[in-house]
């Protein structure tokens, strides 16, 4: 490095843990809270702040209700309109429509449309109910003696379920597949079983992935077709297709897209976030996610949760570590920005939410990107429309159905400018001698508004960021001066703005000497 040479410090940055406690990130050498990644046409990576989370609906407000407890939310196509499950209350349209009651609970439900039936699968109680269509207000538990639940010893069911060809396919713990009649799941035949056989591993979960039955145990993972078989099941065994990684929480598993991403292990029992693509597995989160999802699962007893959608073409994997005391209370949410490749963190500025507990998501609804319910039964979407701002009582809607993306209006609600905050890694510019910075802006999108950001150093593994310095970013010519001398050399930004930035990299002088 010459004298007044330039140095480029990129704002791409993924999740990289240092320390954490009870799966609280309490320091990173590099990642970023509230953020995505995005490109320009030319490929240049900019950073902004993450798209707008609006409550459209505060259950507190709603309904006095003892137990705020978010379960499920559906959209159904044949009626059309939406159920929600908060504890033991399944209710149509919203938190003011009709209500149907199942058994109380904490834990997510799982729901299926099967010929004119939504069916809702209840692990927790070990129960399947029923809403036909014809009677969009009246609920049934499921219960012919075939269905496993209902059979004698009863059977317990595993996560998930899947619908193809017209069945509902549902896996037991002790890893058998049963089906349901064709378009009718209030009926079971006691021979129509298939096992999940690679090895005798419990069943964990069972859902659907590009037309194949995918069975997760706890040590493989087994791919099924529907072949149509004369006797028994309906599903043939891939035995081309198979991997020796299995689940090691139930609920970590989302389908997102053409993806299924959970959280699972390998026989050197690895743990790891992965990402089944096609028919290719592989693991997208780092070490250092892993050791820190270990320990919270293992040592510190805690539970993971995840859900997830997508929004302005990017997929979210949202992982929520939760203690469970009566009801869940969310510790961390790590999200996956899986189309950009990026793990950060999430915590969402709207009344009585902590982090992005985000419990279910229903895709096929009239507002432009879904709806999901959160753990605290309040039910939100996503703006998407470059303002980044968490609202309360915003809508964004298609006009008169025409279902096209940007064909939509929207009205404002109370908000509040999301918080941001980058942390870009350790930088030495490949010299251990001392270097001395000069200035220092930041290349990045000017805005319009008069406002500011704040940048930190951290200059020792075991040094604060302290306050920092204020730059504004309403004038693209700002810039810090005198940045004082480092061997390694961390920075920090954050901010909280009422307009949208697209922050590409840090640029600066420095010399060595």
């Amino acid at each position: 490095m010459k004298k007044g040479s330039p140095i480029k410090i990129p704002m791409e940055v993924d999740l990289h843990i240092e320390e954490f406690a009870a799966g609280v990130v309490t320091e990173k050498e590099s990642g970023a809270i509230n953020v995505v990644l995005d490109q320009y046409k030319d490929g240049r990576w900019y950073a902004t702040q993450r798209p707008g989370v609006n409550q459209l609906e505060d259950l507190s407000v709603e309904q006095a209700v003892e137990a705020p407890r978010g379960r499920g939310i559906y959209y159904w196509d044949a009626i059309p309109d939406k159920y929600i499950v908060n504890d033991d209350v399944v209710y149509k349209t919203s938190y003011s429509g009709s209500t149907m009651s199942i058994s109380p609970g904490t834990d997510r439900v799982f729901m299926y449309e099967v010929g004119e039936f939504l069916v809702i699968i209840d692990q927790e109680n070990n129960e399947g109910w029923t809403i036909d269509s014809a009677t969009p207000t009246v609920i049934a538990e499921i219960v012919d003696l075939d269905f496993p639940p209902k059979q004698t010893p009863a059977l317990s069911l595993a996560r998930h379920g899947a619908v193809l060809n017209g069945k509902l396919f549902l896996m037991t713990t002790d890893g058998d597949i049963y089906e349901s009649d064709i378009e009718d799941p209030t009926s079971w035949q006691a021979l129509s079983v298939r096992n999940a056989e690679v090895e005798p591993d419990a069943g964990v979960i069972l859902t659907k992935h590009h037309e194949h039955i995918i069975a997760l145990g706890t040590r493989t993972l087994e791919f099924f077709e529907d072949t149509a078989n004369a006797t028994g099941s309906s599903l043939s065994s891939r035995t081309d297709i198979q991997y020796d990684v299995g689940a090691i929480d139930e609920d970590s598993l989302v389908r997102i897209g053409n993806r299924t991403y959970f959280v699972g292990q390998d026989k050197s029992n690895a743990v790891g976030v992965f990402m089944l693509d096609g028919f290719s597995l592989k693991k997208v989160s780092d070490e250092t996610i892993d050791t820190c999802l270990t320990s919270a699962v293992t040592t510190d007893m805690m539970g993971l949760h995840a859900s997830g959608n997508v929004s302005g073409g990017r997929e979210f994997y949202a992982l929520t570590l939760f203690n469970l005391i009566t009801d869940i209370v969310p510790v961390t949410t790590l999200v996956l920005v899986s189309t950009r490749g990026m793990w950060g963190h999430w915590d969402v500025q709207l009344p009585d939410v902590d982090h992005y507990p985000l419990m279910d998501w229903a895709p096929s609804t009239t507002t432009r990107a879904g709806e999901g319910i959160l753990s605290n039964g309040d039910l939100v979407t996503m703006q998407d429309d470059f303002n980044p701002v968490d609202t309360v009582g915003a809508s964004a809607v298609y006009e008169d159905g025409v279902y096209e993306p940007g064909i939509y209006t929207a009205t404002s609600g109370s908000g509040t400018s999301i918080p941001f905050e980058i942390i870009t890694g350790d930088f030495d510019a490949e010299s251990p001698m001392t270097k001395y910075q000069g200035d220092l802006w930041l290349m990045h999108t000017p805005l319009s508004v008069d406002e500011s950001v704040t940048v930190a150093v951290k200059d020792d593994e075991d040094a604060d960021y302290g306050t920092g310095r204020s730059l504004s970013v309403g004038d693209k010519d700002a810039r810090l001066t005198r940045m004082g001398s480092f061997r390694r050399r961390n920075f920090k930004i954050n901010g909280q703005l009422s307009k949208q930035i697209r922050l590409e990299f840090i640029s600066s002088t420095a010399r060595i000497g």
